[in-house]
C-alpha cells in the first residue's frame, strides 16, 4: 500500500501556524506597548480644539468614527494630536452612534482636559488613560487557527503513529492553549485591567474551550493507560499476567 506523503499536511500546518503566530505576536507587542505607555507617559494640561462624529457606510452597516483634536504645551512649545488611546486607532471606530456621541460629549470643543505625552518625544500623546482589551483579543482569537495548524503539523509528522502519540498531540494542544490564555489574562490583570462584561465573555469562551480540550486530552490518555495495562495483564508472555479463570 502506497504511503501518503506528509508534505502537504506539513505545509498546511506551517501556513496556519505562521498566520496565527503573526496576529498573536502583534497582539502581544501592542499589549506590552499599551502597558508601557500607560505607565510612563506624563500627564499634561490639554485643550480640546474640535470634537465630532463621522459616519462611514460599510457592507456590515454604518461605522462611526470619533475624531477629537486637542492641543497641549511642553516646555513652552505647543503640540496638537488626535490620538485617543495608548494604541493608535484602538477604540476610534464604533458600530454604535450613541457610544460615539457619548465620547464626543465627554470631550466638547473648548473644554480643558488632560493628555498624556511621551517622556522623550512630546509629539507622541494620547487623550484617554484607559487599558483596552483589544490587544488581548488579537492574542486569544487566532489561537483557534494556531491549534488547527499545530494539530495538522504534528499529525502529519507522525502520520500513522500510535494512539498514544495522538493522545500526546491532544495534550500538547491543550497545554499550549492554556499557556497562552493564562499569559494573556495574567498580563491584563497585572497591568490594571478590569474584567467587565466584554472581557468576561471572551475569557469565558476561551477558558471553556480550553477546559474541554484539556479534560478530553486527560481522559484520552487515561483510557489508553488502562487499555495498555489490561493488555499487559492478558499477555501470555508477561510473567505478571492476570491468571486465567478456573
Amino acid at each position: 500500500m502506497r504511503t501518503r506523503s506528509p508534505i502537504g499536511g506539513v505545509l498546511f500546518g506551517l501556513f496556519f501556524l505562521g498566520m496565527a503566530a503573526l496576529f498573536i505576536v502583534v497582539g502581544a507587542r501592542n499589549a506590552v506597548e499599551q502597558a508601557v505607555r500607560l505607565r510612563t507617559y506624563l500627564p499634561v494640561p490639554a485643550r480640546i480644539i474640535s470634537s465630532a462624529v463621522t459616519c462611514r457606510h460599510t457592507s456590515k452597516g454604518d461605522r462611526f468614527a470619533v475624531r477629537i483634536q486637542y492641543s497641549y504645551t511642553v516646555a513652552g512649545t505647543p503640540y496638537t494630536s488626535t490620538a485617543l488611546s495608548p494604541i493608535d486607532g484602538s477604540g476610534t471606530w464604533s458600530s454604535s452612534a450613541a457610544a460615539a456621541q457619548e465620547l464626543v460629549d465627554a470631550y466638547p470643543a473648548g473644554a480643558a482636559s488632560t493628555a498624556y505625552r511621551a517622556p522623550r518625544d512630546p509629539h507622541q500623546a494620547f487623550l484617554i488613560h484607559h487599558l483596552r482589551f483589544v490587544p488581548y483579543v488579537f492574542m486569544l482569537f487566532p489561537m483557534i487557527h494556531f491549534e488547527i495548524g499545530l494539530a495538522v503539523l504534528l499529525a502529519s509528522i507522525g502520520a500513522g503513529a500510535s494512539p498514544q502519540r495522538a493522545a500526546g498531540i491532544m495534550l500538547v494542544l491543550a497545554l499550549v492553549w492554556d499557556a497562552v490564555g493564562v499569559a494573556a489574562v495574567g498580563h491584563f490583570l497585572l497591568v490594571g485591567g478590569r474584567l467587565w462584561w466584554k472581557p468576561l465573555i471572551a475569557l469565558a469562551l476561551y477558558g471553556g474551550l480550553g477546559l474541554v480540550l484539556t479534560v478530553a486530552a486527560q481522559r484520552r490518555r487515561a483510557r489508553l493507560r488502562h487499555s495498555l495495562a489490561d493488555a499487559a495483564l492478558d499477555d501470555r508472555d508477561n510473567p505478571y499476567r492476570r491468571p486465567d479463570p478456573a
